[in-house]
């Protein structure tokens, strides 16, 4: 009898999704232009033709790309597979937008390491300079 109770509860609930499931079939999982949404973070709504900015462009190049999932720039990325050996041993877990500084482009990250099965957050901030990151 229970069996036959969740069988119909199921087939209910089938019949009914298209009433009350959301329809997702015209959402846009990737933006049409990365580079536009990549540039409109790094400049933190500046004008695209603004002076300063194409000056600290050409000073320390092009904002850095973020992952479109994580939200976490590619450089950094990669500056951790080659800090940590173990790819199991850190997460990334947020990072700021990517901002002007005199030093390059500034972003601090919320990581979560495990050294010797322990784990604790640390927070790090990077510079990008033309795709090297430094601390």
């Amino acid at each position: 009898m229970k069996y036959l109770l969740f069988i119909i509860i199921a087939f209910l609930l089938w019949v009914t999704a298209p009433m009350w499931k959301p329809d997702r079939s015209g959402m846009k999982l990737i933006p049409d232009s990365q580079e536009s949404v990549v540039e409109d973070i790094a400049v933190n709504g500046k004008e695209q033709n603004d002076p300063t900015a194409t000056s600290y462009t050409k000073k320390f190049g092009k904002a850095p790309q973020l992952d479109l999932t994580t939200h976490i720039p590619t450089d950094v990325q990669r500056y951790w597979k080659h800090r940590f050996k173990n790819a199991d041993s850190y997460k990334g877990m947020h990072c700021t937008k990517p901002t002007q500084s005199p030093k390059g482009w500034k972003t601090t990250c919320t990581i979560s390491v495990t050294d010797d099965s322990e784990l604790h957050l640390d927070e790090e901030t990077y510079y990008i300079k033309w795709g090297r990151v430094t601390q």
